[in-house]
């Protein structure tokens, strides 16, 4: 089986309307209604109606729009009757300036894009809003339908609603439905990447992490790709806008990381850190920003010692009540508690070895590090990045 490998594509920037005001007809009796005066009544309603819709939603699908391959349609000449074709279901979508992009019947489209010689060519099936308003010949008659537009291109536009995408193969294409979804291979429709019509995120992260030198630079990326883009199902509020950015320590000392809510780093990778770098995390933690620093297990006895712990709590709940072996529950409990005792022991060594990173950057470790039951960490996810952010902007 083919391994699946995340990529790097992180969802479209949240784009916001403009912030201007909006200027409305004055209606007062003897004022004359003309065709421009009714198009601008008109017209102020749709962007007030867009306006709201940019404010508080994403654009994307909202029912229907699947794309699957067919045989050519009977009516089309021979020499288009090939395995390019795909069919469009009907459906509903919204575009990001908030118009209705509506496909009352299903669509045939035939992908027509040829690759180079010898390269791969990714095409993306986009459907677009098109204002009747805009056409160059203007239909004739009191009432037109909105329509849409169903394209292939290379690179979507701002207003594009995609449908699918497909790797082209040079050879001759014979377009396929993915048998697994999760992975399609060249000349497959490829659904992984449609987005559907959503509330807006609140928040959006941008996330950099300190390069280590070793081969624990690509785990610490592909994990770091798989959380942003799971956020969006973890948790719509938060919206990742961009992969995460790889810095080495050398960087960092002269890096302006204000742009980052989030900055990761394992504390193998703290003993790299020059004075300068130290200085800039400094500054960047004095900006409001997030230092994130992780410790493995493999550096400490801590995820042995939990499993010793369930297996002996295991034990110890097993034991039936009896006068008889009362010995041996008193015998597991000692044992239990000496192991809560080291797991304490592993934590706070822990905090003592980064201590003295945490004075040189301005956070000393101070307090015991517990948290209450209803404490929002506990409640909210990436609570402190929605906190982060606000206070970002203030000091911004």
């Amino acid at each position: 089986m083919t391994p699946i490998r995340p990529s790097k594509a992180m969802p479209e920037p949240v784009s916001f309307p403009p912030v201007q005001a909006f200027e409305r007809l004055q209606i007062e009796d003897g004022l004359l209604i003309t065709a421009e005066r009714w198009q601008q009544a008109h017209n102020y309603h749709r962007q007030r109606q867009n306006f709201h819709f940019q404010s508080l939603s994403r654009a994307g699908i909202v029912c229907g729009l699947g794309v699957s391959v067919i045989p050519a349609p009977a009516s089309i000449e021979a020499r288009y009757r090939d395995q390019r074709w795909v069919q469009v279901q009907a459906g509903v979508a919204i575009d990001p300036e908030g118009n209705p992009i509506v496909v009352p019947q299903p669509e045939a489209f035939r992908i027509e894009l040829e690759p180079t010689a010898g390269s791969t060519e990714m095409v993306f099936l986009v459907v677009s809003y098109v204002d009747p308003d805009q056409l160059r010949q203007q239909p004739r008659q009191a009432q037109v339908r909105e329509q849409f537009r169903i394209v292939e291109t290379t690179h979507p536009g701002p207003l594009d609603v995609e449908l699918c995408r497909l790797c082209l193969t040079p050879d001759t294409v014979q377009l396929r439905n993915a048998l697994n979804v999760f992975n399609p291979l060249p000349n497959e429709i490829d659904l992984r990447h449609r987005h559907l019509a959503q509330p807006r995120a609140l928040y959006s992260a941008q996330v950099a992490y300190l390069q280590t030198g070793t081969a624990l630079d690509e785990a610490l990326s592909l994990g770091l790709i798989c959380l942003l883009q799971a956020t969006e199902a973890l948790f719509p509020k938060l919206q990742a806008i961009a992969p995460p950015t790889e810095l080495s320590a050398a960087a960092i000392a002269t890096a302006d990381l204000s742009a980052f809510d989030l900055f990761y780093t394992p504390r193998s990778a703290l003993q790299s850190l020059t004075v300068d770098a130290t200085k800039t995390l400094k500054t960047y933690l004095q900006q409001g920003g997030l230092l994130l620093i992780t410790v493995d297990f493999d550096e400490t006895k801590i995820d042995e010692l939990s499993a010793l712990r369930q297996e002996l709590q295991v034990a110890l709940e097993g034991l039936e009540s009896d006068t008889e072996i009362s010995a041996m529950q008193q015998q597991l409990t000692a044992e239990i508690r000496a192991i809560e005792a080291d797991i304490e022991q592993q934590l706070q060594n822990v905090i003592q070895s980064l201590q003295p990173f945490a004075q040189l950057v301005g956070n000393p470790l101070d307090g015991s590090g517990q948290i209450q039951a209803q404490h929002p960490l506990r409640l909210q996810p990436f609570c402190l990045l929605n906190c982060q952010r606000w206070l970002t902007n203030r000091l911004r």
